[in-house]
């Protein structure tokens, strides 16, 4: 009795088991599961894969005929065409089971870019070279169009090598770009401070002046101004207005240069000079985004700085002003003049005494030797 009570235990045992490994198979035949997938595509095409857990075979297919999906074993082989159009694409492949399970996963494929992060390269007077980062999917070519500047691209770098300048003065050319579906360009100045220094017209739209916070205006059209950059020590550039100007006497704009390019900031709220001092009034700068008939009703603007940006133009040297990304709701467009007391450090609300003038739509031109 104990022998077949044993034979019958061995017996019902291994029925257990043989169940058991038949219930395992079934749940097997029904997973598929994505492990991996690397499917993200530049513009010049190329391999990628997904990979896949399934206990029977899988096959895929994909939705755009650009999108090649072929299956070996358990990972799908994944091929994008190049493409040259701008705007990026997508599919989707479907992998699939004998046990009609399926997972869909998407592909991207991005668009034919060209991409160089600065709009306006500056390169010092010395002949050194400087590297510019550079995003493309496809290949490109770069060329100058002046003889004094060297230009290769080597490892998804922009390489500017120009020739030292001795001119006095600054210059610029045009770097163009070409590749398949791609025709881009960039300007290349060389100058420093030096270059910029001397006597320049100071050109305007309109003179405002309004002598108190509701005062009527009288508006003057403009004539240019000679005025003076100079550098009156290391570091510290200014633009100085002639003693005998008519509206600003004698002031003295400090400017901001931003290191490295050919380009200054008047920052709004500083002083600049003194009209009428037995009154103890003082004249500061600031810049105005609306209509200068709307200032009238009462103080509106804000302490934004305003930017100039040096260019060639032909054999002239100009400087056209723009918004710093200025925040808040306006624009500075020009320069406005407002009177506070003699011992202010700042000017606001409570403190400013009127408008003394405004400045639109300006723009230097270097006046040659």
């Amino acid at each position: 009795m104990k022998k077949n009570n044993l034979t019958t235990g061995i017996v019902a045992a291994t029925l257990v088991l043989v169940a058991c490994s038949h219930d395992d198979n079934d749940v097997a035949v029904d997973v598929l599961h994505i492990v991996e997938s690397s499917v993200t595509f530049s513009a010049a095409g190329g391999n990628g894969f997904i990979r896949v857990e399934s206990a029977s075979p899988v096959t895929a297919t994909s939705s755009e005929n650009w999108c090649h999906a072929t299956v070996q074993g358990t990972t799908v082989h994944v091929t994008a065409e190049r493409y040259l159009e701008k705007e990026g694409r997508s599919a989707q492949v479907v992998v699939s089971n004998a046990a009609g399970r399926s997972q869909k996963v998407s592909v991207i494929q991005d668009g034919n870019t060209f991409t160089i992060f600065d709009e306006i390269i500056t390169l010092p007077d010395a002949g050194t070279t400087k590297a510019v980062p550079l995003s493309y999917f496809v290949d490109v070519t770069a060329k100058a169009d002046s003889a004094w500047l060297d230009v290769r691209i080597d490892n998804r770098q922009l390489l500017l090598t120009p020739t030292s300048n001795v001119s006095g003065s600054m210059r610029s050319c045009l770097v163009r770009f070409e590749g398949e579906n791609i025709r881009d360009s960039i300007l290349v100045q060389q100058g420093e401070v030096a270059d910029i220094l001397g006597t320049y017209y100071f050109n305007y739209h309109e003179w405002y002046t309004l002598s108190t916070k509701n005062a009527a205006i009288n508006t003057i059209i403009s004539r240019p101004v000679k005025v003076r950059i100079v550098e009156e020590k290391a570091g510290q550039v200014c633009i100085l207005f002639p003693e005998t100007n008519q509206y600003l006497p004698g002031i003295r704009v400090p400017l901001t240069w931003e290191e490295g390019e050919l380009r200054f900031y008047i920052h709004g709220g500083q002083k600049v000079g003194e009209v009428n001092p037995g009154g103890g009034k003082t004249f500061y700068s600031l810049f105005t985004g609306v209509e200068v008939n709307h200032l009238s009703g009462g103080y509106h603007g804000s302490f934004a700085s305003l930017a100039f940006q040096f260019y060639n133009e032909g054999d002239d040297i100009v400087a056209w002003s723009f918004d710093n990304n200025s925040a808040g709701e306006y624009v500075p467009t020009g320069l406005l003049f407002v009177n506070a007391p003699l011992d202010a450090t700042t000017v606001n609300d409570e403190n400013y005494l009127g408008f003394y003038g405004c400045m639109n739509d300006i723009y230097l031109t270097k006046i040659k030797d």
